[in-house]
């Protein structure tokens, strides 16, 4: 801007020399044509040219008073954006030298802008961020390439600060390779990273110190059920054992209502038998290990399909099965999910008049594979899906189909410790589909 104002300068004053060079010559003429002869026409003539020129003169120098104006006006407004930025700006030659700076960078190194020139920017770059500056800094001068990087800073009392560096090439008013650099300044940036670390690694340390303790209270808590479980075990069948002895030596001391009692007390000591049985169940698919291999899943689905014909010759059930399913599992587990859940298809299927049982899989939208066992039994309202998993919640009342409600409780945690996941659809007297995921790896 500085330059071609200069410029500007030298033309308008070099056009100035000129037309009074040429006015003195045209006074000189005319004088000498004067002298030589008195025409008045000529006298007249000459002053009219030199009106005109005096004219010209005067309205370019008032051009070049306009013009001045202009730069000056442009000047105040880039000092004012320059120095006033949010950002700090400088120049720097090839040897890191600060050529000139913006009052911003002044102020975040604590020294004049007249002071930092003909200082190096590597004196006020923290020892341990000097190459992550030097490096592009250099190839910047040989490529052209420009870089942004952050950088640790000190100013002149020592204190230190951080920013975010942009810097390009660029050609000075002499043509010579400089480097133009914007430096924002990113402490409080960089103190709220660090900050939510330290709270992100505070509550990491808290999540591991509770999960250790909801670990050990359930470790505690299963092993006092597998203990009290297995301590009932004797006092049922004592129950159970001498309610039978009794009915079968005192029957015909006994009336109707007696017996009924005895009988009602054998069929509660059952189903607390059961109960306890399936507690045991679920305690032992919770602390088992998985161990994994390829397994032939449409094998295990076959092989459970047909012990359930073998023990209902009567039942006439219409099965599809998709073969070839291998999956990576535990095999006595998925077993055992498998045999809950088809049991559960052959069990609400035994009302209706055709009786169909589907075993698929599918893929889902993101390409995963999705396995499904598909009945057309009773169904259940979708409405109470949510009790389907917890155990002993039954959706059907015990007298119109058997069972305590553990099973797929069972079947839950054993898709969830192969990490996948177990879901269902249904509808009142259509039947159910139970879909189900095993992926190839738990992920962490």
């Amino acid at each position: 801007m500085a330059s071609r104002h200069e410029t500007r300068v030298r033309q308008f004053s070099e056009l100035r020399r000129r037309a009074e060079e040429i006015l003195r010559n045209r006074i000189i003429t005319l004088a000498s044509n004067t002298a030589a002869s008195s025409s008045s026409e000529e006298a007249l003539r000459a002053l009219h040219e030199l009106s005109v020129h005096q004219i010209e003169l005067e309205m370019q120098n008032e051009e070049l008073n306009r013009a001045l104006e202009a730069v000056d006006a442009a000047r105040a407004r880039y000092s004012e954006f320059y120095d006033l930025s949010p950002a700090g700006f400088c120049s720097l030659s090839d040897q890191g030298t600060i050529l000139e700076a913006n009052l911003t960078l002044g102020r975040m190194l604590g020294l004049p802008c007249s002071e930092l020139v003909g200082q190096t920017i590597a004196r006020f770059i923290l020892d341990e961020d000097k190459d992550v500056h030097g490096l592009p800094f250099r190839r910047l001068f040989a490529t052209g390439d420009p870089y942004t990087c952050d950088l640790g800073m000190v100013d002149r009392d020592g204190i230190r600060f951080w920013v975010h560096l942009a810097a390009v090439s660029a050609r000075s008013g002499s043509g010579a390779t400089v480097c133009r650099a914007v430096m924002s300044d990113i402490t409080e940036l960089r103190l709220a990273h660090a900050n939510i670390l330290r709270m992100a690694e505070d509550l990491e340390r808290r999540v591991k110190e509770r999960t250790a303790e909801l670990e050990f209270t359930n470790l505690e808590l299963e092993t006092f059920s597998v203990s009290v479980a297995q301590d009932l075990r004797s006092p049922i069948h004592t129950i159970q054992g001498f309610s039978e002895a009794l009915l079968e030596t005192y029957r015909e001391k006994l009336d109707e209502t007696g017996r009924n009692y005895l009988s009602r007390i054998r069929q509660g000591a059952e189903r607390m038998g059961e109960l306890i049985e399936d507690l045991l169940k679920l305690s032992e698919v919770v602390r088992s290990e998985v161990c994994r291999a390829e397994i032939d899943l449409s094998a295990v689905c076959r092989e459970v399909l047909a012990g359930l014909s073998l023990a209902h010759p009567q039942r006439r059930v219409e099965v599809s099965l998709t073969e070839g399913m291998l999956v990576q599992a535990d095999s006595r587990l998925i077993k055992v999910a498998v045999e809950n859940l088809l049991n559960n298809a052959w069990k609400y299927t035994s009302r209706a008049k055709e009786t169909r049982i589907t075993v698929g899989e599918q893929r889902s939208a993101c390409g995963s594979r999705i396995f499904f066992i598909r009945d057309n039994g009773a169904g259940f309202d979708m409405a109470h899906a949510g009790k389907l998993f917890t155990p002993f919640q039954r959706l059907h009342a015990s007298q119109e189909y058997e069972g305590l409600g553990i099973g797929l409780a069972i079947v839950q945690r054993i898709i969830r410790r192969h990490g996948g996941k177990i879901w269902a659809e249904a509808e009142p007297g259509i039947g159910a589909t139970f879909f189900f995921t095993i992926p190839e790896r738990v992920e962490s």
